[in-house]
Parts: C-alpha cells; structure tokens; sequence
C-alpha cells in the first residue's frame, strides 16, 4: 500500500493535521509505518521541496517511492508530473519494452 499525496492541500492527506512536512513524516513513522509500503513524492501538489524531502524521507526508510499527475482532479491533468525512471522499475517494468 502506497501512502498517496501526503502533502496535498486540496484533498485526502496529512495537512488536515499540519502542514509542517517534517511532523508529516513523524506521524507516519509513529502511526503508519507498518502499514505501508511506501509514498507518493511526485504530485501536482507538491513542490521540489517536498518531493525531495518525500523522496529522502522514504528512501532512508527503504520504502517504495510513487509519483502520478492524480487524474481523478477536475479538472482532470494528465501526464504533466516527471517522475524519475527508477520508479517503474521497482515495480519490475522496464520501460525500454513498453
């Protein structure tokens, strides 16, 4: 299970509970750890600094790392958040075969 959009100010995540990232990331060691495997660090809502500080976050936890333009929006964006290569292949896809 993937933590999706920790930091998301429009929608489902940790900011109803504060917008400090670093107090974002100590509620999921404290309460969310063992239930996931991983977090979202590219999103719309979230800039360089954040997904960085997701992305070293989650890597020093060696957890699973995700990224997506979350088309579920309206309106609906599509295809216009980079996530690196190395995302697709912790999953086993290479993207040289697609």
């Amino acid at each position: 299970m993937i933590l999706a959009h920790p930091n998301n100010p429009r929608g489902t995540s940790l900011v109803g509970l504060t917008n400090d990232i670093s107090k974002q990331q100590q509620i999921i060691k404290e309460s969310m750890i063992k239930y996931i495997d991983g977090v979202e660090c590219w999103h719309p809502s979230h800039d360089k600094k954040t997904s960085d500080s997701y992305l070293a976050f989650a890597m020093n936890l060696d957890m699973m790392v995700t990224g997506g333009s979350d088309c579920h929006q309206q309106p609906v964006i599509m295809g216009n958040v980079k996530v690196p290569y190395y995302v697709a292949q912790q999953f086993g896809i290479n993207l040289n075969k697609i």
